[in-house]
């Protein structure tokens, strides 16, 4: 480095227009800033079949916990959540029309 600014931008310019007029010696392998090489683009390829993959399993894994969680917990059944089973149901044959009757007498008739 015993060049002086000026001789040093001299010299920079005069490379710069010979590789210009030249060429440059060797393989030239220009690639653009976000192309990839062939091994790089199957790596990619590969995550994104693994990545595929693993959404699927989940998605397949929530709907069979949301079918679970759907089934009866008193009769087993899918047909009807647990607060709607059938054996819940409060039917009029249950209870009788004189609950008012105290000692055999009947209030409110």
């Amino acid at each position: 480095m015993d060049k002086t600014p000026a001789t040093a931008r001299h010299l920079i310019s005069n490379m710069a227009s010979n590789t210009q007029q030249f060429g440059i010696k060797g393989p030239s392998q220009t690639r653009m800033v976000n192309e990839i090489g062939g091994a790089s683009n199957q790596r990619l390829e590969n995550q994104l079949a693994e990545l595929t993959s693993l959404v699927t399993q989940l998605a397949v894994k929530r709907h069979q916990l949301a079918l679970a969680a759907k089934v009866c917990s008193i009769c087993t059944s899918v047909e009807h959540p647990t607060d709607m089973c059938p054996t819940l149901q409060e039917t009029e044959l249950d209870h009788p029309k004189n609950v008012g009757a105290i000692g055999g007498f009947q209030y409110g008739k």
